[in-house]
């Protein structure tokens, strides 16, 4: 009988680490996309529309998805229908349909545009947001027909067979875990069933996909600001006025290696930094040094909020990169709207 006992706390053991890891190495992979069409084709002035399908395909809840488009000096013109998508449920899909309108007179020829299907989804206390990299290949060719390619929905059936497989289990062995008769079996069924959602786990490669995701912690449901590719410039003036900064003014840059936007506020940090004499600043991982971000309320209601620039004799902060330069300078305290007249 204690034999028994023991037995059953080990397998509950190994079975409560093996769902941990599972989570662990999963986590990230939230939401895959696929266009309905690998290229879309449309005539000069006129309009095509394709389908952006977002499939779930984790336990975990994806909110407030949106797709922004870099249209840069292309002329296109384009619309998302729906704008948002509120929820996609586990194991869910959701379809955007994106119009493209050609200019009128434009170019013949084939151009890529670069998009960022954003979204966040929280584990426990923990919110990220997810940016993710696609590309809308487009061909513009006199006399094209407006077309709407038909989303084609390719379901995975596995994984909810899967999942209902291993629930099966765990509900089956904890019915025959009541008889001392049965107790053996219903720790070997146990076991079949952490077995069985590891290696399935596994041979989804789920932990390689994570590793493609680019994530930032979200501030505590804040908000989502626009995604920023590049660090903004100093000019020539502001660079001067940097220069007369001789006065210690100590920066931190809190960030964090699953971080998306945290190397644009390194990047601009720096340069601040070899720009002035007087100001140093310092990288800290807030993986690695909680209780400092703690101290200076990086931490808020539970959630780590990253990227986060902080003076240290103020013990002032910011989160974020929109408007960066703007708000670093007022943390600074140094005067807005410096610009090449300031060398005249």
């Amino acid at each position: 009988m204690r034999h028994g006992r023991r037995l059953a706390f080990l397998v509950t053991v190994f079975v409560g680490l093996a769902v941990f890891a599972t989570a662990a190495l999963s986590q990230d992979v939230i939401l895959s996309f696929e266009w309905t069409a690998e290229r879309l084709t449309v005539s000069p002035g006129g309009e095509a529309t394709v389908g952006l399908i977002a499939r779930n395909d984790a336990v975990y809840e994806a909110d407030d998805l949106e797709l922004e488009i870099d249209l840069g000096e292309t002329g296109f013109e384009v619309s998302v229908e729906p704008e948002l998508v509120a929820k996609i449920a586990p194991f869910g899909e959701a379809t955007l349909l994106v119009t493209v309108r050609a200019p009128e007179g434009g170019a013949e020829g084939e151009f890529e545009l670069r998009a960022d299907a954003l979204y966040t989804y929280c584990i426990e206390e923990s919110c990220f947001l997810i940016a993710e990299p696609l590309t809308l290949r487009v061909a513009v060719v006199a006399g094209a027909e407006p077309g709407l390619p038909t989303p084609v929905a390719r379901h995975d059936p596995w994984s909810p067979v899967v999942a209902g497989l291993v629930l099966g289990a765990l509900a089956v062995s904890l019915a025959l875990g009541r008889r001392p008769r049965w107790r053996i079996p219903a720790i070997l069924l146990l076991t079949l069933a952490a077995g069985l959602g590891l290696a399935f786990g596994t041979l989804r490669s789920q932990h390689e996909q994570a590793k493609s995701i680019g994530a930032s912690l979200c501030v505590s449901c804040v908000g989502l600001e626009p995604t920023t590719h590049h660090a903004p410039e100093l000019t020539a003036g502001e660079e001067q006025l940097l220069a007369w900064v001789t006065e210690a003014r100590e920066l931190l840059v809190f960030s964090a290696r699953w971080c998306h936007a945290c190397p644009i506020a390194k990047a601009f940090v720096a340069a601040v930094d070899e720009a002035s004499p007087g100001i140093t600043h310092r990288v800290v991982d807030v993986e690695e040094e909680p209780e400092l971000a703690e101290a200076f309320g990086v931490v808020r209601g539970g959630r780590t909020v990253v990227p986060a620039i902080a003076r240290v004799d103020t013990e002032e902060l910011f989160f974020g990169t929109e408007d960066l330069k703007a708000r670093l300078f007022a943390l600074l305290d140094l005067p807005a709207g410096v610009d090449e007249e300031a060398d005249r």
